[in-house]
């Protein structure tokens, strides 16, 4: 069964071989809805694989909404849905921050005239 412990959701080992089914069907839905938001470039490249992957989101969420959902977990799937889009937001804020930290050039600093030499220097050992 999967319970809520701890504000995370788990498989309890004393579970039955039906129920760890159960948990592991629910598990990989949440990863394929996890993969499904993942977000693709806006290009024209790219639309055939942004229409499946909205065509497995919705699935997925018709899924969620099913009476074998509910008969196979008790986690509601609001709570699921929710923390899907947490998980995508702080992601692509995180993807963001990256891409601007890497757009900065650095400054590069010129070496002092003892560095220079020393680059020289291992640069000759290698050679050698």
């Amino acid at each position: 069964m999967i319970n809520e412990n701890a504000g995370g959701w788990l498989i309890t080992t004393n579970d039955t071989s039906a129920e760890k089914l159960a948990a592991a069907i629910v598990w990989q839905a949440i990863k394929d809805y996890k993969q499904a938001l993942k977000p693709l470039p806006p290009s024209k490249k790219y639309r055939i694989a942004r229409n499946i992957r909205k065509a497995r989101r919705e699935e997925i969420e018709r899924f969620f909404g099913s009476e074998w959902y509910r008969t196979l977990t008790s986690i509601p799937p609001e709570v699921i849905v929710s923390e899907a889009m947490k998980e995508k937001r702080a992601n692509v804020q995180r993807r963001f921050v990256t891409q601007i930290m890497k757009g900065r050039k650095r400054k590069k600093e010129k070496p002092e005239d003892w560095q220079a030499e020393e680059i020289k220097r291992k640069r000759a050992r290698r050679n050698v």
